[in-house]
């Protein structure tokens, strides 16, 4: 069971589960449990613990990674990679870089933004930037700001396939903005149009199936819409 469970009415919450005549109320989980089983870059990561809590922070676990939130909005992860210990701030790009600190995790990223450490004392060198950086994030949380999307990429096979095969087409139409975006990028990542009819070959089941490239399709996933890999088990 996630988190801690208290029992008692006294603290019972609207749609909590019963057992008895007393509910059941589950908090949110801790990160403590991730901060233990770290075996790279651990006092890297505690010390931005400590920063991120005392800009006043409140602190939580979301996709199995330290969160940090400010009314309930996500600020910025904590997370590890072989490299170096991570600061990942979700709108990063609204921060004023003037230390040229954050990187662009991806090539297609478009409002993350990253910082990477190596040992505590570059963490220390670095507080008051860290603090202001945190600080222009909620700022910018706050005040609503936004990023337009970028445009999607075009690609003349895909355009062609559509103006020939109304089944394909219509099932394209069908699909939501960010799946016909996962596909764009996919195929048209390669500059070669043969690979790039290929790739939709590839794809044109999923796509007729309303499905995303990274979508389950045999139904055993645990992860559900998501693929967890059940398929390659039989």
């Amino acid at each position: 069971m996630n988190g801690s469970v208290v029992h008692g009415c006294k603290w019972a919450q609207p749609g909590a589960n019963m057992i008895g005549e007393c509910k059941i109320v589950r908090l949110k989980p801790m990160p403590d449990a991730y901060y233990a089983g770290l075996t790279e870059w651990a006092p890297e990561c505690l010390r931005l613990r400590e920063v991120l809590l005392s800009c006043g922070l409140e602190e939580t676990l979301k996709w199995k990674q330290p969160c940090y939130t400010d009314n309930g909005k996500n600020i910025v992860l904590v997370s590890t990679m072989n490299q170096a210990a991570t600061l990942n701030f979700m709108k990063g790009v609204h921060i004023n870089d003037v230390h040229g600190m954050l990187i662009k995790p991806g090539e297609h990223t478009q409002t993350g933004r990253q910082m990477r450490f190596t040992s505590v004392e570059a963490i220390d060198d670095s507080i008051d930037i860290l603090r202001s950086y945190v600080a222009q994030a909620v700022e910018a949380e706050r005040g609503g700001q936004r990023v337009a999307p970028a445009a999607d990429p075009e690609s003349i096979v895909v355009a062609e396939a559509m103006a020939s095969d109304d089944t394909l087409r219509e099932a394209w139409e069908g699909l939501t903005p960010g799946r016909r975006r996962g596909y764009l990028l996919h195929i048209t990542s390669s500059k070669n149009p043969q690979t790039q009819q290929q790739r939709l070959e590839r794809h044109k089941e999923r796509i007729v199936a309303g499905k995303g490239m990274h979508d389950c399709i045999c139904g055993r996933s645990a992860r559900m819409p998501r693929c967890d890999g059940s398929h390659k088990h039989g």
